[in-house]
């Protein structure tokens, strides 16, 4: 171990390698941290402003964020009621898992409180709605 002194205060520096990241008083931690001067500051919000806007409305538009999960929902083969109880009509679905080989298509318009989908088979699905 080598032990120096640096700016008035001991160093120790492990296995006497002063490229070795550890050691035992930060001479970085003493300095003073920059300044930056408020028209940078004033800059940086105008170019990054618009990127943030673009990515926030990106996310909050997105289905994805908005959507009511449900799983486990049993369909038998032909027309099924499946009970949602959203606040409002909901806008589209998908089906996220499948246990069976069939065909599931929406058989009638959208309403707040279910969901009248058609399946061609006896089937479980876990369901997105948004």
């Amino acid at each position: 171990m080598t032990v120096e002194v640096l700016a008035g205060r001991v160093t120790e520096w492990g296995d006497g390698d002063k490229n070795c990241l550890y050691h035992r008083y930060s001479i970085m931690a003493q300095l003073p941290l920059p300044t930056v001067p408020e028209s940078w500051i004033v800059r940086w919000k105008s170019l990054l402003d618009p990127i943030i806007s673009v990515v926030t409305g990106q996310v909050i538009g997105n289905p994805l964020t908005t959507a009511s999960y449900f799983t486990g929902v049993k369909l038998t083969t032909g027309s099924n009621q499946v009970p949602i109880n959203l606040t409002t009509a909901p806008t589209g679905w998908f089906i996220t898992d499948i246990n069976a080989d069939a065909v599931v298509y929406r058989s009638a318009a959208f309403n707040s409180s279910t969901l009248v989908l058609t399946t061609s088979a006896d089937c479980v699905i876990d369901l997105a709605v948004y």
